[in-house]
């Protein structure tokens, strides 16, 4: 008989959500829509392989993701939010894309691709008591984090959430002005494998490229030059001759190939 062993692992799971999603789709849905899924393309899935993170499922208005790191998590989540902000600018205050996140360490049960388990149920929880535009930290995750990130946190208290036993202690990251200095460029998406890619193939250095292209371009030149350039000397000519009815031979002048000064046997 085999017994099935249960996967078990600790992690860092983060879980983030659009604030007030039912709304914003009432007013836009299209719009929303189309905004939440812009946010997932240019922002959380770069941001997420720029700090090591998996993303676990996207869940229509969030995002479920784990991290090996603690700071990892922390970092992408402040990162998310600051270009969250950014994108949100142009956008009317009733129609802006805000989301909030929760962070907490623990221990999951792993199901193939998706994670399961307590630790998730905290995360989720302390995101649904985070500030619009917020990051919430769990105890735990805080403990991890205290002294290795240039941020400043808030002790929020204790918060009794739902299906959870014991009250929950979270923290909040403070958005000041060292959480908008360790924000950097958005990264671009990879374009993935293009012609020159792939098994076998390098992809063209851009000095060989420049070169190549410097060179043909001195050959059109030269083209241009000599084929508009006039000179004394008399340039041989194809010379068409009209072709007798009658047959007969024709004598054509011998032109001389090499040095014609050079002796001869």
């Amino acid at each position: 008989m085999t017994t099935h062993r249960t996967e078990r692992r600790l992690t860092t799971i983060l879980a983030a959500d659009v604030v007030g999603y039912s709304k914003l789709v009432g007013r836009d849905e299209a719009g929303t829509v189309a905004a939440v899924k812009s946010g997932n393309v240019e922002i959380i899935e770069p941001r997420c392989e720029q700090y090591r993170g998996r993303i676990v499922k996207f869940m229509g208005d969030g995002v479920l993701m784990e991290f090996s790191s603690v700071v990892d998590a922390v970092l992408f989540a402040v990162e998310m939010q600051g270009a969250m902000s950014a994108a949100n600018e142009p956008r009317d205050a009733d129609r802006q894309v805000i989301y909030r996140i929760g962070i907490n360490i623990g221990e999951i049960i792993v199901d193939g691709d998706d994670i399961q388990g307590n630790g998730i149920n905290i995360a989720a929880r302390i995101e649904s008591i985070a500030d619009p535009g917020g990051i919430f930290l769990s105890d735990a995750a805080h403990a991890q984090v205290t002294g290795k990130v240039e941020l400043d946190f808030d002790q929020r208290g204790e918060f009794e959430v739902k299906n959870i036993a014991e009250p929950v202690s979270v923290w909040a990251v403070t958005i000041n002005d060292k959480a908008e200095n360790i924000l950097t460029p958005v990264p671009k998406p990879d374009p993935g494998p293009g012609p020159n890619s792939g098994p076998g193939r390098r992809p063209i250095p851009l000095a060989a490229m420049a070169a190549a292209i410097a060179v043909l371009a001195l050959a059109g030149a030269g083209f241009w030059y000599f084929g508009n350039t006039t000179t004394d000397q008399s340039v041989d000519q194809p010379v068409v001759m009209k072709l007798p009815d009658e047959p007969s031979v024709a004598v054509l002048p011998f032109k001389t190939i090499g040095d014609e000064n050079a002796e001869t046997y």
